[in-house]
């Protein structure tokens, strides 16, 4: 029997949440289906902005992503709630500690907390190089143009501020070539 509704980008948070209450074996299949190398990344034709979204550091202080404008950046959206971002975390941590050179990454956790909640969340799962940022849904969300803002999600944004592409699902970052192609995809090529 086929299903009649359609998967829908918006359905990942509830998939999510679920597999966290069933138990393991849902969340495993879960990760294992949304993790994928740089190839996720699917350009947006044209691009769309200059966009800009508030949202806050580690210390609380309110930033604007224009804070990077004359540089191209990965903007991730994540949640300390959603299981296939737990899976991601780690990689995405380990990928910005080896390639701070190549990509600038903005990790924004949305709806979950202050700041220093998500700092003791980094402690806790022993992520040592993000840096912290808050956001919620909704704003950033309606600030960036998104249809939606499923997550975990990853975003780029050009030196101008423009969406140029979005993986709308986790990301294996220690995929072989991710580096490289992550900064073809920022020199626009």
């Amino acid at each position: 029997m086929t299903n009649p509704r359609p998967f829908l980008p918006g359905r990942r948070l509830v998939l999510a949440g679920l597999g966290a209450t069933m138990g393991t074996g849902m969340l495993r299949h879960a990760r294992a289906s949304v993790l994928s190398g740089v190839s996720s990344f699917k350009p947006v034709k044209p691009p769309v902005g200059p966009l800009d979204a508030s949202i806050e550091n580690g210390k609380g202080e309110t930033l604007a992503l224009s804070h990077w404008r004359g540089k191209p950046l990965v903007v991730h959206f994540w949640a300390t709630w959603c299981g296939p971002c737990l899976t991601e975390l780690p990689q995405l941590d380990a990928f910005v500690a080896a390639h701070a050179d190549v990509v600038t990454v903005v990790p924004v956790a949305i709806g979950s907390g202050t700041g220093a909640q998500v700092q003791a969340f980094y402690a806790k799962h022993g992520v040592k190089t993000l840096p912290v940022y808050t956001g919620k849904a909704q704003p950033v969300a309606d600030a960036l143009k998104l249809d939606d803002l499923g997550l975990p999600m990853s975003i780029i944004l050009d030196a101008e501020g423009r969406l140029i592409a979005r993986a709308d699902n986790g990301l294996t970052w220690q995929a072989p070539g991710m580096a490289e192609g992550l900064a073809r995809i920022l020199k626009g090529n």
